[in-house]
């Protein structure tokens, strides 16, 4: 009896203890302080981005990074055209024999042309007795100049026909040395100026033909060890020469 009495007197002042810590402690409120915002960009979701399903807005175009094209991008874009190469003959300082070889490689089955390079052109002086009105006097003529030993020759065609040549000089003083020697003999010499244009011809294979052999059918029919000779270069250098 003793002992339970006892137990009932240290729960209730255990009780009492703990009745009196609880309500002499000062309740704690957790405040909620406001942190300063952030500096940056504002992260936005992607739904906050795009428009509503009734917005007749676009959605936002996305950015695409521009590309930069590399300077060795550019050699990329070069088209290597490989030239055609063009076989040639020449050259030929008369014009019928490049004419002449053009009908020879015609028998051959070979299809060409004949091109003509001006190659310069210098001034010539033609000293002349003007034209007469007849063959007859203009031959009168010439055997007066003949007797007085001045060289001289009649001009048979052309413009100048029945005209006298009395020389074709490179230097106009020595042309006009001539003439001025012709008036003392008593005879109405003229002074002519010339253009003298120095060119040669070439015969050009046309490309693309099927022609088996090609070499050796020039080959024999160009002389070895002369001027002539046979050549090749590119197509475009013959086009730009025409």
């Amino acid at each position: 009896m003793r002992w339970i009495v006892l137990f009932l007197l240290i729960v209730n002042v255990a009780y009492f203890g703990w009745e009196f810590a609880y309500q002499s402690s000062p309740a704690v409120v957790a405040e909620a302080k406001s942190l300063p915002p952030l500096e940056g960009k504002k992260l936005v979701l992607l739904t906050e981005r795009l428009p509503g399903a009734k917005s007749s807005a676009p959605p936002p175009a996305p950015v695409i990074a521009k590309e930069q094209s590399p300077v060795y991008r550019e050699l990329d874009r070069v088209d290597v055209k490989k030239q055609a190469m063009c076989v040639s003959v020449g050259p030929y300082e008369d014009e019928s024999l490049g004419r002449a070889m053009i009908k020879n490689l015609a028998v051959e089955g070979v299809a060409s042309e004949l091109d003509q390079l001006e190659l310069s052109k210098e001034m010539q002086y033609w000293v002349i007795l003007p034209p007469s009105p007849t063959r007859k006097e203009a031959m009168q003529l010439l055997r007066n100049l003949q007797a007085k030993k001045i060289d001289s020759y009649l001009i048979s065609s052309g413009e100048l026909r029945n005209s006298i040549s009395l020389g074709l000089f490179s230097k106009k003083q020595s042309a006009q040395g001539v003439m001025a020697s012709v008036k003392e003999a008593g005879f109405p010499a003229e002074l002519v100026e010339k253009e003298r244009v120095r060119s040669e011809f070439w015969v050009r294979i046309q490309p693309g033909q099927p022609v088996e052999n090609l070499e050796e059918t020039l080959e024999t029919l160009v002389v070895q060890g002369g001027d002539i000779k046979i050549s090749k270069a590119a197509c475009e250098m013959f086009a730009q020469t025409k």
